[in-house]
């Protein structure tokens, strides 16, 4: 019972960090709302996130390294990037999402890979708290 408690807690004190640290929003509550009727609701869906966010990312990349840059493409599958973040609360990745397509509407093609090197960093980051953070909420399970 007491380790019962304790995980709790260290599972409460984990997820309010993501919204202090500003990596999540409501609409990552949302999603937990939904678990009621289906657990791991959100687990699932950010799991999904994340396999098609890192394709994404993967095929920007790709684009990145053809030249002359497709920027129109480009900025296709940013904001494409951008909507799926927002989805799924995902609000530090969807920030410096925001960043880039700005740096790329004007045209600032150094500054854009310093901020696409952001984006990745802050999309990784998550993908690594998310995960002891859903292996804790499993431990709960009957």
């Amino acid at each position: 019972m007491a380790d019962s408690i304790s995980l709790r807690n260290q599972i409460s004190t984990l997820r309010q960090s993501f919204f202090d640290e500003g990596m999540l929003d409501k609409h990552f509550v949302q999603l937990e709302e939904l678990e009621e009727e289906n657990p791991h609701f959100a687990e699932e869906v950010m799991t999904m996130f994340f396999r098609d966010s890192t394709k994404l990312i993967a095929t920007v990349e790709h684009a990145l390294q053809t030249s002359p840059y497709d920027l129109p493409q480009i900025d296709q599958y940013l904001h494409q990037l951008k909507g799926s973040s927002s989805s799924v609360g995902a609000a530090k990745v969807w920030s410096e999402i925001n960043k880039l397509r700005a740096l790329l509407k004007d045209g600032e093609m150094e500054r854009f890979w310093t901020q696409f090197f952001q984006v990745k960093n802050e999309h990784d980051k998550l993908k690594e708290n998310l995960g002891p953070y859903f292996q804790m909420l499993r431990q709960l399970d009957p």
